[in-house]
Protein backbone atom coordinates (compact mmCIF):
# COMPACT_ATOMS: atom_id res chain seq x y z
CA UNK A 1 0.00 0.00 0.00
CA UNK A 2 1.28 3.43 -0.91
CA UNK A 3 1.27 6.06 1.82
CA UNK A 4 -0.45 8.43 -0.56
CA UNK A 5 -3.57 6.26 -0.38
CA UNK A 6 -3.96 6.92 3.35
CA UNK A 7 -6.04 10.04 2.85
CA UNK A 8 -7.48 10.05 6.38
CA UNK A 9 -4.30 9.25 8.30
CA UNK A 10 -3.97 11.64 11.26
CA UNK A 11 -0.99 10.22 13.19
CA UNK A 12 2.18 8.55 11.89
CA UNK A 13 4.57 7.23 14.53
CA UNK A 14 7.78 5.54 13.38
CA UNK A 15 10.20 6.54 16.14
CA UNK A 16 12.96 4.40 17.65
CA UNK A 17 13.55 2.10 14.72
CA UNK A 18 16.46 1.58 12.34
CA UNK A 19 14.93 3.41 9.41
CA UNK A 20 17.36 4.73 6.80
CA UNK A 21 17.13 6.74 3.62
CA UNK A 22 15.15 9.90 3.07
CA UNK A 23 11.61 10.73 4.17
CA UNK A 24 9.22 10.24 1.22
CA UNK A 25 7.98 13.60 -0.08
CA UNK A 26 4.43 12.25 -0.26
CA UNK A 27 4.24 12.33 3.55
CA UNK A 28 4.56 16.11 3.52
CA UNK A 29 1.46 16.35 1.34
CA UNK A 30 -0.85 14.25 3.52
CA UNK A 31 -3.16 17.04 4.58
CA UNK A 32 -4.99 15.13 7.33
CA UNK A 33 -1.82 14.44 9.33
CA UNK A 34 -1.78 15.98 12.80
CA UNK A 35 1.15 14.08 14.34
CA UNK A 36 4.42 12.94 12.73
CA UNK A 37 7.11 11.21 14.77
CA UNK A 38 10.28 10.04 13.00
CA UNK A 39 12.51 10.50 16.03
CA UNK A 40 15.57 8.36 16.83
CA UNK A 41 16.12 6.64 13.50
CA UNK A 42 18.91 6.86 10.91
CA UNK A 43 17.10 8.95 8.36
CA UNK A 44 19.11 11.23 6.08
CA UNK A 45 18.50 13.70 3.31
CA UNK A 46 16.53 16.91 3.51
CA UNK A 47 12.96 17.96 4.15
CA UNK A 48 11.03 19.77 1.41
CA UNK A 49 11.64 23.43 0.68
CA UNK A 50 7.87 23.96 0.80
CA UNK A 51 7.56 22.29 4.20
CA UNK A 52 4.23 23.19 5.75
CA UNK A 53 2.24 23.96 2.62
CA UNK A 54 0.78 20.47 2.32
CA UNK A 55 0.13 19.90 6.04
CA UNK A 56 -2.29 22.58 7.29
CA UNK A 57 -3.47 20.39 10.19
CA UNK A 58 -0.07 19.37 11.56
CA UNK A 59 0.22 19.90 15.32
CA UNK A 60 3.24 17.78 16.34
CA UNK A 61 6.38 17.18 14.26
CA UNK A 62 9.23 15.16 15.78
CA UNK A 63 12.31 14.15 13.79
CA UNK A 64 15.00 14.40 16.45
CA UNK A 65 18.04 12.15 16.53
CA UNK A 66 18.52 11.49 12.83
CA UNK A 67 21.02 12.57 10.16
CA UNK A 68 18.79 15.06 8.38
CA UNK A 69 20.40 18.10 6.78
CA UNK A 70 19.59 21.15 4.70
CA UNK A 71 17.68 24.20 5.84
CA UNK A 72 14.24 24.84 7.28
CA UNK A 73 12.00 26.79 4.94
CA UNK A 74 10.03 29.84 6.05
CA UNK A 75 6.96 28.02 4.70
CA UNK A 76 6.90 25.90 7.87
CA UNK A 77 4.58 28.57 9.26
CA UNK A 78 1.92 27.30 6.83
CA UNK A 79 1.44 24.46 9.33
CA UNK A 80 -0.22 27.10 11.46
CA UNK A 81 -1.52 24.68 14.10
CA UNK A 82 1.91 23.46 15.19
CA UNK A 83 2.27 23.18 18.95
CA UNK A 84 5.43 21.04 19.17
CA UNK A 85 8.41 21.08 16.80
CA UNK A 86 11.51 18.99 17.56
CA UNK A 87 14.35 19.00 15.02
CA UNK A 88 17.11 18.42 17.55
CA UNK A 89 20.31 16.43 17.10
CA UNK A 90 20.47 16.53 13.31
CA UNK A 91 22.65 18.38 10.81
CA UNK A 92 20.37 21.22 9.79
CA UNK A 93 22.04 24.43 8.66
CA UNK A 94 21.11 27.92 7.57
CA UNK A 95 19.15 30.65 9.28
CA UNK A 96 16.44 29.88 11.79
CA UNK A 97 13.36 31.18 9.95
CA UNK A 98 11.72 34.24 11.47
CA UNK A 99 8.39 32.88 10.24
CA UNK A 100 8.37 30.61 13.32
CA UNK A 101 7.03 33.68 15.07
CA UNK A 102 3.80 33.27 13.11
CA UNK A 103 3.01 29.97 14.85
CA UNK A 104 0.59 31.32 17.44
CA UNK A 105 -0.03 27.92 19.06
CA UNK A 106 3.64 26.88 19.33
CA UNK A 107 4.50 25.64 22.84
CA UNK A 108 7.70 23.60 22.42
CA UNK A 109 10.54 24.37 20.00
CA UNK A 110 13.64 22.17 20.17
CA UNK A 111 16.47 22.99 17.74
CA UNK A 112 19.29 21.72 19.97
CA UNK A 113 22.44 20.24 18.44
CA UNK A 114 22.31 21.42 14.83
CA UNK A 115 24.30 23.95 12.80
CA UNK A 116 21.75 26.73 12.65
CA UNK A 117 23.08 30.27 12.43
CA UNK A 118 21.56 33.72 12.81
CA UNK A 119 22.29 37.32 12.03
CA UNK A 120 24.28 39.25 14.61
CA UNK A 121 21.15 40.60 16.31
CA UNK A 122 19.40 37.22 16.63
CA UNK A 123 16.36 38.67 14.89
CA UNK A 124 14.63 35.28 14.82
CA UNK A 125 14.51 35.49 18.62
CA UNK A 126 12.57 38.72 18.33
CA UNK A 127 10.01 36.97 16.13
CA UNK A 128 9.63 34.13 18.64
CA UNK A 129 8.37 36.59 21.25
CA UNK A 130 5.18 36.70 19.17
CA UNK A 131 4.49 33.07 20.15
CA UNK A 132 2.51 33.86 23.27
CA UNK A 133 2.09 30.16 24.19
CA UNK A 134 5.77 29.27 23.87
CA UNK A 135 6.93 27.44 26.99
CA UNK A 136 10.16 25.69 26.03
CA UNK A 137 12.50 27.06 23.34
CA UNK A 138 15.72 25.01 23.27
CA UNK A 139 18.34 26.58 21.00
CA UNK A 140 21.51 25.20 22.59
CA UNK A 141 24.38 23.75 20.60
CA UNK A 142 23.94 25.92 17.50
CA UNK A 143 26.61 28.44 16.39
CA UNK A 144 24.27 31.43 16.50
CA UNK A 145 27.23 33.80 16.98
CA UNK A 146 25.26 36.91 17.95
CA UNK A 147 24.25 39.21 20.77
CA UNK A 148 21.21 38.64 22.97
CA UNK A 149 18.75 41.41 22.07
CA UNK A 150 16.89 43.41 24.71
CA UNK A 151 13.71 41.90 23.26
CA UNK A 152 14.73 38.58 24.86
CA UNK A 153 12.81 39.95 27.83
CA UNK A 154 9.60 40.25 25.80
CA UNK A 155 8.55 36.62 25.93
CA UNK A 156 5.19 36.00 27.55
CA UNK A 157 4.72 34.67 31.07
CA UNK A 158 4.10 31.26 29.49
CA UNK A 159 7.88 30.85 29.06
CA UNK A 160 9.28 28.23 31.47
CA UNK A 161 12.80 27.55 30.19
CA UNK A 162 15.28 29.53 28.12
CA UNK A 163 18.26 27.48 26.94
CA UNK A 164 20.98 28.94 24.72
CA UNK A 165 24.09 27.21 26.02
CA UNK A 166 27.04 26.71 23.69
CA UNK A 167 25.76 29.14 21.04
CA UNK A 168 28.79 31.50 20.75
CA UNK A 169 26.74 34.35 22.19
CA UNK A 170 28.67 37.58 22.68
CA UNK A 171 28.17 40.88 24.45
CA UNK A 172 26.35 41.52 27.70
CA UNK A 173 23.27 39.93 29.21
CA UNK A 174 20.50 42.51 28.74
CA UNK A 175 18.80 43.93 31.83
CA UNK A 176 15.46 42.98 30.26
CA UNK A 177 16.18 39.29 30.88
CA UNK A 178 14.82 39.91 34.36
CA UNK A 179 11.36 40.34 32.84
CA UNK A 180 11.08 36.58 32.32
CA UNK A 181 9.32 36.06 35.62
CA UNK A 182 7.76 32.74 34.63
CA UNK A 183 11.09 31.08 33.78
CA UNK A 184 12.23 28.28 36.09
CA UNK A 185 15.42 27.35 34.20
CA UNK A 186 17.75 29.60 32.23
CA UNK A 187 20.94 28.21 30.68
CA UNK A 188 23.46 30.64 29.17
CA UNK A 189 26.72 28.84 29.93
CA UNK A 190 29.52 27.95 27.47
CA UNK A 191 29.14 31.20 25.56
CA UNK A 192 31.34 34.30 25.22
CA UNK A 193 29.26 36.69 27.32
CA UNK A 194 30.93 39.65 29.02
CA UNK A 195 30.06 42.31 31.56
CA UNK A 196 28.06 41.88 34.75
CA UNK A 197 25.14 39.69 35.71
CA UNK A 198 22.19 42.12 35.56
CA UNK A 199 20.82 43.16 38.93
CA UNK A 200 17.36 42.55 37.47
CA UNK A 201 17.97 38.81 37.80
CA UNK A 202 17.12 38.93 41.48
CA UNK A 203 14.87 35.87 41.21
CA UNK A 204 17.84 33.48 40.82
CA UNK A 205 18.02 33.13 44.61
CA UNK A 206 14.69 31.33 44.61
CA UNK A 207 15.60 27.63 45.16
CA UNK A 208 12.76 26.56 42.87
CA UNK A 209 14.41 28.30 39.92
CA UNK A 210 17.74 27.79 38.18
CA UNK A 211 20.08 30.29 36.52
CA UNK A 212 23.11 28.83 34.74
CA UNK A 213 25.54 31.40 33.36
Amino acid sequence: MELGNLKKLQALGLSQNELTGSIPDIIFNMSALQIIDFGLNKLSGTIPSDLGRGMPNLEVFFCEGNNLSGFISASISKSSRLTMLDLSNNNFTGLIPKSLGNLEYLEVLNLWGNNFVSDSTLSFLVSLTNCRNLRVPTLSGNPLDGVLPTSAGDFSNALQTFEVLGCKLKGVIPQEIGNLTGVTRMSLFSNELTGHIPNTVHWHVDPSRTLLI
